[in-house]
């Protein structure tokens, strides 16, 4: 290891800024009331989400029982991917409007626009509908980069203007050939069956992510209705044009992903169907099955209030604003150096 690792990756300039990025997401928040909370970066239970991977850690309880915990002295933590679900269990407790910015933490994400922990601001806003939320996103982001023109563009809409293909109808056979035309796909099938819905969302995110993404480096887009396959923890409705589609967006900036956002879902039972669902396509991958959050499950049968909510990268937010091609860029200790 060099000996000059134990400086700081970002400049001091860089960490200035950041530091004032922070003042000004707190000082936006503020003046419209919204209660910042602190919810802990380390739980006994953590997300099932197919493809996200938590961080564990060993037992904070050291060596003496733990009788009071279910599970005793041998239970199982895990740094959280998110606060989404400490943040859900307050508003099922009735705190009203919230943020939290704080560590997240995500096993195996190290890239130049990831690192194994990161910043994310999270917020959420009772009775708003999602499309309320995206004005919301967008006034704070233009609070920070001034005058900005974010385009709004359905999913359906953005695939077909780089595929000429409609996400909705187009069958398997057809997205793995594009996928192989343009982004040397080679694999027979994604994870799932052939022809199976998993199958077709997977070549969809790929084909997404991979191949349009990259084409919008130019443009600053919030990008709504996604397939309802990929739906996550979002309510689905139908669209104007027949299609079951998910209140879920997400903003791209110079072509990063900056900010997911949902309206969020409240039917419990539902909430159950998609936590197993993500634990059979664990199992599909050889990922240990996640046992539901039995917190955010009794809140919930209490009862979310109609709300919507999104997640922010604010590393990324830094990168954009101050043009940074590595994440390294804006932190003062990424993982290499920690």
């Amino acid at each position: 290891m060099s000996s000059s690792t134990w400086r700081a990756s970002a400049s001091i300039d860089s960490l200035k800024k950041y530091a004032q990025i922070l003042q000004d997401i707190r000082a936006y928040f503020q003046r419209q009331d919204v209660l910042e909370v602190c919810v802990p970066c380390i739980a006994s239970r953590t997300s099932p989400a197919t493809h996200l991977d938590s961080i564990k850690v060993e037992n904070p309880l050291f060596d003496h029982p733990a009788d009071s915990l279910e599970g005793g002295p041998e239970l199982t933590f895990f740094l959280q991917t998110s606060p989404e679900f400490f943040m859900k269990r307050l508003l099922c407790g009735g705190s009203g409007p919230i943020y939290r910015m704080g560590s997240s933490f995500r096993r195996g994400e190290l890239s130049r626009r990831h690192n194994p922990e990161f910043t994310m601001l999270e917020w959420y806003r009772p009775d708003w509908h999602y499309h309320q939320l995206m004005d919301d996103v967008e006034r704070l982001v233009i609070s920070i980069f001034g005058d900005l023109n974010i385009e709004r563009i359905s999913y359906q809409a953005l695939f077909f203007e780089y595929t000429e293909l409609d996400p909705h109808s187009a069958k398997v056979s057809l997205l793995a050939q594009f996928a192989q035309q343009k982004l040397g796909y080679q694999s027979p099938e994604p994870t799932g069956m052939p022809g199976s819905e998993q199958a077709k969302n997977e070549l969809l995110e790929l084909i997404f992510s991979g191949y349009i993404i990259p084409k919008t480096c130019q443009r600053s887009l919030f990008v709504f209705e996604f397939p309802a396959g990929q739906a996550e923890l979002s309510e689905t409705a139908v669209d104007k044009f027949g299609n079951i589609v998910a209140h879920r967006f997400e903003l791209y900036l110079k072509g990063i992903e900056l900010a997911n956002g949902y309206q969020e879902l409240t039917d419990v039972g539902e909430l159950q169907r998609r936590f197993n669902l993500w634990n059979e396509q664990r199992k599909q991958l050889g990922k240990k099955v996640i046992e539901p959050d039995s917190q955010l499950m009794a809140a919930q049968q209490q009862g979310l209030p109609s709300c919507s909510g999104v997640a922010m990268g604010v590393d990324r937010l830094v990168m954009c604003l101050l043009g940074s091609a590595h994440i390294s860029d804006v932190l003062a200790f990424p993982i290499d150096r920690a």
